[in-house]
């Protein structure tokens, strides 16, 4: 798992997704669990940044295919 992660590209201005792809390399490359609460509470924190600028993205990406089909 620890390879595929270092494998993944994030776009440069996607900041809340780098910071959880690196937050996932450091736990596999610790080789940690993520039973604890606060393992898990960070986990989410770092997912719902992510996922919100994922979000965000394809929200300009429809508005940028609506603006360009019309």
């Amino acid at each position: 798992m620890l390879a595929e992660l270092r494998g993944i590209s994030v776009p440069p201005n996607m900041s809340n997704c780098r910071q959880f792809v690196d937050y996932l390399t450091r736990l596999a490359s610790a080789n940690l669990n993520l039973s604890s609460p606060d393992q898990l509470s960070q986990t989410i924190a770092h997912l719902s940044g992510a996922l919100a600028e994922v979000i965000n993205a394809l929200g300009g990406i429809d508005e940028h295919l609506r603006k360009g089909s019309s």
